[in-house]
């Protein structure tokens, strides 16, 4: 599933081509070609969700990287191809251009940096502001049907630190865990080696002829 995608098609490139990675998310009844591709796009999480006591900010949601060369805007020419030649995936009720800011929406772009867990969050919006601990309403337009297999979805405040998210969880731990043993490892290793270093080294000497 996570690597269900086509990254032509986020650069706007090769709209009517599909990878085996798409599988059966690539072309439809009728041979067109889903645009964007994959299994990852068509699960594109698409709820609305509008808080009613402050504003969320879709912006600053994705890596910068993705903004500038992942996720290109395609050309007059090439949209043309798009809306003529291919189809939205088959979860799609409009093609990805019906989302603000289209192929740079970052919703979208946050979406396709797959989780490595079953279990996972995504950022949704940034509060820019200060928000108290108590209970807020939202009005949540539902298009993303989870119940149907068992799942479940919630929404999660968090507020980031130094090391990232507070909510980051088991992942973030485990990289801070392991650089810390990876440093522990590399000092013991050259505290052991120098003592050692010219133990075993033997000096000849030669007397010219």
């Amino acid at each position: 599933f996570t690597q269900s995608w086509f990254g032509s098609h986020f650069l706007s490139e090769r709209p009517t081509s599909v990878t085996p990675g798409c599988a059966s998310y690539s072309r439809d009844a009728n041979n067109a070609v889903y645009f964007p591709c994959g299994m990852v796009t068509n699960a594109l999480f698409n709820d609305t969700i509008i808080p009613l006591e402050f504003v969320i900010s879709k912006n600053g949601i994705t890596f910068p990287r993705y903004v500038d060369e992942k996720f290109v805007e395609p050309s007059q020419e090439v949209q043309t191809r798009i809306n003529n030649e291919t189809v939205p995936p088959p979860a799609w009720s409009s093609s990805v251009y019906s989302l603000e800011g289209g192929m740079q929406n970052q919703g979208f772009m946050s979406w396709h940096s797959t989780s490595a867990f079953p279990n996972f969050r995504k950022l949704y919006g940034i509060v820019n502001g200060t928000i108290t601990a108590r209970t807020y309403n939202f009005t949540v337009i539902y298009n993303y049907p989870v119940t149907s297999v068992g799942a479940s979805k919630f929404i999660s405040f968090g507020t980031t630190a130094w090391m990232g998210g507070q909510t980051a969880g088991f992942l973030s731990y485990s990289y801070l865990i392991c650089g810390i043993l990876i440093a522990i490892t590399t000092f013991v290793i050259i505290v052991i080696h120098f003592p050692f270093k010219y133990r075993n080294t033997k000096t000849y000497l030669t007397q010219p002829y």
